[in-house]
């Protein structure tokens, strides 16, 4: 019986290495073996020894849930590969606006497009807070780049023109309601007076854009109407 009980604990010791790994073992049997890094025993995939019995690190394509957020180790996601421009950075963390790495997965115009990401908050350097690139008509003044105003659309005929300033006679655009014209230039002679009136006879200022015998040509303009002295009432000079 002795001899038994003596064969059966050599036949065990032979089985085990004397480090405590097991030579002929299996993940999950709590007893680390050749080829694995860890055995905890169970099956749960989530923590820090995977059911591959290896250690859980970012990157390993398996989602890290046993660690509280900011915990070192603690993953919000983990995609298996070492690209920052997806929605899975290489620190296993999920990407956002703000968080300095631009993302290049997702095509202009689609929900969570990034035109920049710099990585602050503040939103008048060049790239909003929304990751979105700086411009005039994003809706947010930027003094620093020279804007006066910023109504966030593409009406060049309201009160702020698409060049970020406010709206006046001779800026080139017609602004609507209150101008008649506007040609930019300062040439009170032309079609468009400086005031951004359009050009009419009567308005005491002599065309000068036109050759005689073209609708609209005058020949003088004394602004008023009256036909009995140097300038008839339709601009035409009086002859006997």
């Amino acid at each position: 019986m002795q001899r038994l009980i003596l064969i059966l604990s050599l036949s065990v010791f032979a089985s085990c290495d004397p480090s405590g790994v097991s030579s002929e073992g299996r993940c999950g049997d709590r007893l680390v073996q050749s080829g694995e890094q860890c055995d905890d025993g169970n099956s749960d995939n989530s923590d820090a020894c995977t059911s591959s019995c290896m250690k859980a690190v970012c990157g390993d394509g398996v989602l890290r849930e046993d660690l509280s957020a900011g915990v070192t180790g603690s993953e919000s996601c983990d995609d298996g590969n070492d690209f920052d421009g997806d929605s899975c950075l290489s620190s296993c963390q999920l990407a956002t606006c703000g968080d300095a790495v631009l993302r290049t997965d997702i095509p202009e115009g689609e929900i969570g497009y990034e035109a920049c990401d710099d990585g602050n908050d503040d939103g008048l350097d060049g790239c909003t807070n929304g990751c979105e690139v700086m411009r005039c008509g994003d809706g947010v003044v930027q003094s620093a780049m020279g804007e006066i105003c910023d109504d966030g659309n593409d009406d060049d005929q309201d009160a702020c023109t698409n060049r970020c300033r406010p709206a006046g006679c001779g800026d080139g655009s017609v602004w609507q309601d209150v101008e008649e014209c506007d040609d930019g230039n300062r040439d009170h002679f032309d079609a468009c007076l400086n005031t951004c009136l359009a050009a009419r006879c009567g308005d005491d200022a002599v065309r000068r854009d036109l050759e005689e015998g073209v609708e609209g040509f005058e020949a003088c303009d004394d602004g008023n109407f009256e036909d009995d002295d140097a300038c008839l009432s339709n601009c035409a000079a009086p002859t006997c």
